[in-house]
């Protein structure tokens, strides 16, 4: 197999002779193509069908996380651009400011894996705003996990956050929309508490040199837990966000 880089400022990314498609299809092994050489960036990669679409590569020592770009229109197998289901980085905007929070299951549920989808939300309680696609789909504790009366939440930043399931109310998840259509929230509107939004009230600073370019980030995302814990929209809170899926060395 012959590896060639392509250093243009549109299409800045591998071309790996020999394969099914043009290109590398996640972060991870561009990387390994490129012998540990390459910087955070934007790339190019393919899916199964080798349609395009592209990616922010946030690499770290080690380990990294995947950005998926909000004007992809292609089928993506989320599955292949991350391989740790721990926790989801969460990079968002706050006064022309990027932040940082992570997001995990709480302790009582360490052992379920958190379920990244896009477009769908298989296992889970459907979200409010379904018809804002294409959307990212972050699920918490699967709905045949819920009942009522059971202690649910997150963690942020490593902290726990709970709240008392009052109902039975399957939801447990958080969505980022990238809405090609343009379309509008539905009239569910809720609102804002601290369970929904310490990750963004308490998140730390990026340094500007890691920034996450505009083009992976969206101004449209929908929160909910429970039953009691609470279920709130893009449009209470002024930002632009999105998730970092994690992979591993």
């Amino acid at each position: 197999m012959q590896v060639q880089w392509v250093n243009e400022p549109e299409r800045q990314t591998l071309l790996i002779e020999g394969d099914q498609c043009k290109y590398k299809n996640n972060c991870k092994s561009l990387q390994v193509a490129a012998n540990g050489t390459l910087s955070s960036g934007t790339y190019t990669v393919q899916n199964s069908l080798c349609q395009s679409f592209r990616i922010y590569c946030l690499f770290k020592e080690g380990y990294g996380y995947t950005f998926l770009s909000s004007n992809t229109n292609v089928t993506v197998n989320m599955e292949s651009l991350y391989d740790d289901k721990t926790h989801i980085l969460v990079r968002f905007t706050k006064a022309n400011k990027q932040y940082e929070s992570t997001l995990a299951q709480i302790d009582t549920f360490a052992s379920v894996p958190l379920s990244i989808q896009y477009n769908s939300y298989i296992g889970y309680n459907k979200p409010q705003n379904v018809n804002m696609t294409p959307y990212i789909y972050v699920g918490f504790i699967p709905a045949s996990n819920t009942f009522k009366g059971a202690i649910q939440g997150w963690k942020r930043n490593g902290q726990e956050q709970f709240f008392n399931n009052c109902d039975g109310n399957p939801n447990s998840y958080i969505m980022f929309m990238f809405n090609h259509e343009h379309r509008g929230y539905t009239d569910y509107d809720g609102s804002r508490n601290p369970l929904l939004y310490k990750w963004y009230d308490n998140g730390t600073e990026v340094l500007s040199l890691d920034y996450v370019p505009g083009e992976f980030l969206t101004s449209y995302h929908e929160i909910h837990h429970g039953g009691c814990g609470g279920y709130s929209r893009g449009s209470g809170v002024p930002t632009t966000a999105n998730i970092g899926m994690k992979f591993g060395e």
